[in-house]
């Protein structure tokens, strides 16, 4: 039996995105920490609630945005609650769930990360390619976050093939 192998365009592609995989979330950490003081799981957080309607969502909802476990989200919203960047308040729809809402504490501190992010990107990013690459980039990109997304692409793995 053969092992299968990636062309060489492929390996270094392949590389490239798992060297990205392994360093971006320290880059970014350390990026957020130098200019608002939070992490990225708190910078992901109050990212998604500023997109929200009301800038409110229910912490299941807010897990599954920013990809963490419902336990993790719940010790996540009580840190930032007490760090006065988010308020939990009775949801109108559902007596008995909670909604996470950020503040604008929350909104104040989210806008000092935001611009330390875009810095990054550029340098990182869009500094090194044609900006005509751009959006072919982004569509190919998004579409493999999609596939890696989608629970059914990653469940059978690559040993049932």
């Amino acid at each position: 039996m053969t092992t299968p192998r990636l062309g060489d365009a492929e390996e270094r592609l392949w590389r490239a995105i798992m060297h990205l995989g392994s360093r971006l979330p320290s880059i970014l950490e350390n990026d957020l920490q130098r200019a608002a003081g939070i992490s990225l799981s708190e910078f992901a957080a109050l990212m998604r609630l500023s997109e929200a309607e009301d800038g409110a969502m229910r912490p299941g909802e807010l897990a599954e945005a920013i990809d963490l476990s419902p336990s993790r989200v719940t010790r996540l919203v009580a840190e930032l609650e007490a760090r006065g960047f988010v308020e939990r308040n009775a949801c109108v729809a559902d007596a008995r769930g909670t909604l996470a809402v950020i503040t604008a504490t929350g909104r104040e501190v989210l806008a000092r990360a935001v611009p330390a992010q875009i810095e990054r990107a550029r340098e990182l990013v869009f500094d090194a390619i044609p900006l005509a690459e751009v959006e072919r980039l982004a569509g190919a990109m998004g579409g493999i976050a999609d596939r890696a997304a989608c629970p059914t692409a990653l469940s059978s793995g690559p040993a049932a093939r």
